[in-house]
């Protein structure tokens, strides 16, 4: 710890990191991932940096199924179990709702066939759901869609 640099405190990740990966939802909910986001954009702007600045890491865990399933992951902790489709949709979800730009694949049974899905049907997908205008959270005529646009380029990091 180096001390109240800038006012930072025990916040220095808001004040002076690259960036925040968001705890397995084990240890931080899906529910409470929005107002993490929301302190850190804060924090930030008390330091005098961009919240676009710093760089949002989503860590999810679960399966990628043949068949749909509950892949929400809006509240609770449980693993994600969806098609490619489904986990492409969250991904894009969580991309457009909150300041995530990279997503770490946590499968429940590390298998290479897993591995290879999210790499082969589920990124691809994402990729190309976020290419489309209609998955912006916000409209261009929406209040807010200027700031939320400039704060948070839309980039999607390489997995």
């Amino acid at each position: 710890m180096e001390g109240d640099r800038a006012g930072c405190g025990s916040r220095l990740s808001h004040c002076r990191a690259d960036g925040w990966a968001a705890p397995i939802p084990s240890y931080l909910p899906y529910e409470k991932w929005a107002e993490a986001n929301a302190r850190i954009d804060t924090a930030a702007r008390k330091a005098g940096r961009k919240p676009g600045d710093i760089m949002r890491m989503a860590q999810i865990v679960g399966t990628i199924t043949d068949r749909p399933s509950d892949a929400e992951a809006r509240t609770g902790a449980a693993a994600v179990r969806g098609t490619p489709d489904q986990w492409a949709g969250l991904i894009a979800r969580l991309a457009t709702e909150q300041p995530f730009r990279t997503f770490v694949f946590w499968p429940e049974r590390s298998t290479t066939e897993q591995i290879h899905r999210y790499a082969h049907e589920v990124v691809p997908a994402a990729r190309a759901l976020l290419t489309k205008p209609q998955t912006m959270a916000l409209s261009a005529g929406d209040a807010g869609y200027g700031r939320a646009r400039d704060r948070y380029p839309r980039k999607v990091n390489r997995t």
